[in-house]
């Protein structure tokens, strides 16, 4: 019988490194789950998580805590559906190997191969550039994600934008995560197969392994996750459901933890499942293969990370380790795999914004494998302190810029107007009883005059477009002609060239 007292214990316990476990058996370690889960969820403002553990071949625990939105009573389940963000891209990587294993599809031919059509910024990206290459996310195309969010594109319309597109690296010259490339995965799979990404993956996936509750379309029914995240006041409310779209081959399933743990039982097999094969083990265990390494050393546990094709690929604590995190507006999703431990977890949560998925999915990993306790909730802690820190510096950054004395040098109603960039589309400037207010793909928000002619455009909370800083390019003899934004880090700004009107004033 487990205790409060031997809870407590537990959940406080922290061992040094190199110090052996107690010697818990799984029995009580399952029994202790839930109370772990509870006090993260707790800790981290959670209002609802669904929690699946494999083993070998079998699910040893699967549960739902807490509620399916703020303020409900409706309790989660290991059945109720949430968004599960970047998780979907090791389905899609295993989309594309079912046709490798078929010969339709080759991890090394180019993408021209099957799609002649396929072009990139980079000349020689775009003749080279291999399936490997997009799912390892080694192109060297930058996220770039403003391009779709929110767009309305069609996952053809999107492929049509990528030569508009700048590149940070040359191809294969180092890690560069994208989500747009896994978009073009989507509709490769589709073309090679004649039919669609969707249908492709809801017959050969998903029916074959039982998870009927998976798919690519927000589900509308009661016993839904709803997303969560935290506003402008500090406040956790409920938003609007993400819709993949274009890119739900990135970042559009929706799925349980007890259809997900379907999914890692496969992996678990190398391409098997109940007495069948999916496909073979070889082009199983080449997505779990490192193809590119990311450059920054992590702590100890993880020192060196690699991306295999649709996988992080790391070494946790001596032990391979196979993993995807996933955010999208307002959820937070993780599945990760101990290949040669037969060890799989699954975690998924309704907000954005906390570490309650490391939390529990390496507590679960020390238990199931004897080592040492380290005390999770206090080193993701200051993970979380250290990241709100850069946060936080951005923002005073941005304060910084500020000089409320260096007024507009035009009067505002000379910004107003439309303005056009190829690739991202229509940012629309108008003037409000308030001042400037900008519009760009379905996000509304005020334009804050900053200093000069550079504005802040105030966002609602997303995990794609927090609020950027747009400046106005002034001809002093034609007006205002031009909009410019970085839109993201590290990307150069983004020029949207004024369309409407075409005179100052008018």
């Amino acid at each position: 019988m487990v205790t409060k007292l031997n809870v407590a214990l537990v959940l406080v316990m922290t061992v040094l490194p190199g110090h052996p476990a107690a010697a818990i058996d799984e029995a009580e370690t399952l029994a202790v789950l839930p109370h772990l889960a509870d006090e993260v969820m707790v800790r981290w403002g959670v209002p609802g998580m669904s929690v699946a553990v494999v083993r070998s071949d079998g699910v040893v625990f699967s549960g739902g805590f807490g509620v399916t939105r703020l303020g409900g009573d409706e309790i989660v389940t290991a059945d109720t559906v949430f968004g599960v963000g970047s998780v979907t891209k090791p389905v899609t990587a295993m989309s594309a190997a079912l046709l490798v294993d078929e010969g339709k599809l080759a991890w090394d031919e180019t993408v021209r191969t099957w799609l002649p059509d396929f072009r990139l910024q980079d000349l020689y990206a775009s003749l080279h550039a291999t399936p490997r290459d997009l799912l390892a996310h080694r192109t060297g195309l930058p996220r770039h994600d403003l391009v779709w969010y929110g767009s309305g594109n069609t996952r053809a319309e999107l492929i049509e934008l990528l030569p508009y597109l700048g590149f940070r690296h040359e191809l294969r010259a180092q890690f560069e995560y994208t989500n747009l490339m896994y978009a073009v995965v989507g509709h490769l799979v589709g073309e090679v197969a004649g039919s669609t990404y969707e249908e492709f993956v809801a017959t050969r996936i998903f029916e074959p392994l039982g998870m009927a509750d998976s798919g690519f379309i927000p589900p509308s029914r009661e016993g839904t996750a709803r997303p969560h995240a935290v506003d402008e006041s500090g406040e956790l409310t409920e938003i609007p459901m993400f819709v993949g779209g274009s890119v739900a081959p990135a970042a559009g399933l929706y799925s349980s933890a007890n259809d997900l743990a379907r999914f890692l039982r496969m992996v678990l097999k190398r391409g098997a499942f109940d007495g069948s094969r999916l496909l073979s083990e070889d082009v199983l265990m080449e997505t779990l293969t490192p193809q590119v390494a990311l450059r920054n050393l992590g702590p100890r546990e993880l020192p060196i990370t690699n991306y295999g094709l649709g996988w992080f690929l790391s070494v946790y604590r001596g032990h391979l380790y196979a993993w995807h995190s996933g955010s999208t507006d307002g959820y937070h999703a993780y599945i990760g795999v101990l290949p040669y431990d037969d060890l799989g977890v699954v975690v998924l949560t309704n907000r954005l914004d906390h570490e309650a998925l490391d939390v529990l999915s390496r507590w679960i990993f020390d238990r199931f494998l004897g080592l040492s306790e380290i005390n999770w909730q206090a080193a993701l802690k200051d993970r979380d302190r250290r990241v709100r820190e850069v946060q936080h510096d951005a923002e005073v950054r941005l304060e910084s810029i500020a000089r409320p004395d260096e007024p507009p040098t035009r009067p505002l109603g000379d910004y107003v107007g439309v303005y056009r960039n190829p690739a991202y589309g229509r940012l629309e400037v108008s003037l409000g009883d308030d001042g400037l207010v900008a519009s760009f793909h379905g996000l509304d928000g005020p334009l804050l005059h900053s200093r000069g002619d550079l504005f802040l455009f105030e966002l609602p909370r997303s995990v794609i477009a927090p609020s950027f800083l747009v400046g106005f390019t002034v001809d002093p003899e034609v007006g205002v002609t031009a909009a410019w934004s970085p839109l993201q880090r590290d990307l150069e700004p983004i020029v949207f060239t004024r369309v409407e009107p075409t005179t100052p004033g008018a």
